[in-house]
């Protein structure tokens, strides 16, 4: 499952609001729709990270609202989520700055082509 808030739907959207703050049923029923919905399912769609809080926040208030089978499902769907650290979800991409750490094997002749530290040192002094 990707996990994300760069590609999330409007109704996704729209279920994780009534999750976090509707009537117990409507949240019960949020949760089933998007463990169902076949775009996160293919993972064309991210699944936004808010929903990890909210089930962890409001699930065990909702969940007598759905029969035993489908709330067994969205627990295992979730259940299999949590392996994931909680502070990886929170990360925003587009905020990062990326750092290559190159060891034994990153050799400068082709295919690779990496500049030794000699040559990428003054580019990297310059960017300072």
């Amino acid at each position: 499952m990707k996990i994300g808030s760069d590609k999330n739907s409007g109704l996704q959207m729209d279920l994780l609001q009534r999750a976090q703050r509707g009537p117990r049923e409507v949240a019960a029923e949020a949760f089933l729709r998007i463990i169902r919905d076949p775009d996160v399912r293919r993972e064309d769609e991210e699944l936004h990270p808010d929903w990890l809080s909210a089930y962890e926040r409001v699930w065990e208030n909702v969940s007598s609202r759905l029969p035993p089978g489908s709330r067994k499902e969205v627990e295992s769907f979730f259940d299999a989520l949590q392996s994931f650290d909680s502070q990886l979800a929170k990360i925003e991409v587009a905020n990062l700055r990326t750092t290559f750490l190159l060891g034994a094997g990153a050799s400068k002749p082709a295919p690779s082509g990496i500049p030794t530290v000699k040559e990428l040192l003054p580019q990297l002094l310059a960017g300072c």
